[in-house]
């Protein structure tokens, strides 16, 4: 009857050792799964970030892509509308009265009798 009982304590305090194997095994496990899921949202957020990142990069890219191939014709310095920033007509001294009769003579007898002799029209005279 006493083996017994020893026998039965002896089992029972190794069903406590096992059971606080297992108890310590799953906290281990638990805080390890916990770890790794807190890595792997790190991990997550970060290729979010990157993502996002790229993604404004690029717009800022697609934003700014019409300006850079013409640099030189930004700014429409004589003020005729058409933006290109040179002088269209102004100062040409080719022998062309503009007005689009076919004769490239000077005379300017036949269009209009005001009294400048610059044929260009549209120089700011």
């Amino acid at each position: 009857m006493i083996k017994m009982m020893r026998r039965w304590k002896k089992k029972r305090n190794k069903k406590k050792i096992n059971t606080k194997k297992k108890m310590m095994i799953m906290v281990v496990v638990v805080v390890f799964m916990m770890v790794v899921i807190q890595m792997m949202m790190m991990l997550m957020m970060m290729m979010m970030m990157m993502m996002m990142m790229m993604m404004m990069m690029m717009m800022m890219m697609m934003i700014d892509d019409d300006d850079d191939d013409d640099d030189e014709y930004d700014y429409d310095y004589n003020g005729d509308g058409d933006g290109d920033g040179g002088d269209d007509d102004c100062g040409d001294d080719d022998d062309d009265d503009d007005d689009d009769d076919g004769d490239d003579d000077d005379d300017d007898d036949d269009d209009d009798d005001d009294d400048d002799d610059d044929d260009d029209d549209d120089c700011g005279d």
